[in-house]
């Protein structure tokens, strides 16, 4: 499965448990609102956070089919290259 379909069951998923805690009176529809809202506001921070970091982002640049070599200026992000591609450190 990749992200988009993995995006649409969670949502499936969400808007059926909700709808079957509300009709069962075990929380009200505001507080489902309100509770999901929040859940997926820090969900979203966290996902953010994670995929901004340098290291996924080599990761995912790593993967593209044509990407063979990633220059830095930064021995720590070369160092974090996976081993499918060959680190390059330009010295200044």
């Amino acid at each position: 499965m990749n992200t988009e379909q993995l995006k649409s069951v969670a949502l499936i998923l969400l808007g059926s448990v909700g709808t079957y805690f509300v009709n069962k009176g075990w929380i009200t529809n505001e507080q489902w609102v309100a509770g999901v809202g929040a859940a997926v506001t820090l969900v979203s921070l966290a996902w953010a956070i994670y995929r901004g970091s340098q290291s996924v982002m080599i990761v995912n640049t790593a993967a593209l089919p044509k990407v063979d070599e990633i220059k830095t200026n930064d021995l720590k992000i070369a160092n974090s290259a996976p081993d499918n591609v060959t680190p390059s450190v330009n010295a200044r």
